[in-house]
């Protein structure tokens, strides 16, 4: 008789990459990102200097591009258009 379980024994389940399970501080400046472009898209035709330097800040965050480098690996976002 064996015990249940025992052949999943020292087995682990398969780990979410980094990327799947963004940090908080992340999540935030994504967050930040998508309310600038959406205040952007509101006033074009108006100021469009407003919020570019936010937007700016966010894009050049090391902690945000490495976690757009990883799920640009992960093929989970288009690439950006030249």
């Amino acid at each position: 008789m064996t015990k249940k379980g025992s052949a999943r024994k020292g087995r682990r389940a398969p780990q979410k990459p980094d990327c799947l399970t963004p940090s908080q501080s992340v999540l935030q400046k994504l967050a930040l990102t998508a309310l600038y472009c959406d205040e952007l898209i509101d006033i074009v035709g108006r100021n469009l200097h407003f919020g570019k330097t936010e937007l700016q800040k966010a894009i050049d965050d090391p902690e945000l591009k490495d976690w757009l480098k990883q799920m640009d690996a992960m093929l989970l976002i288009p690439k950006k258009r030249e």
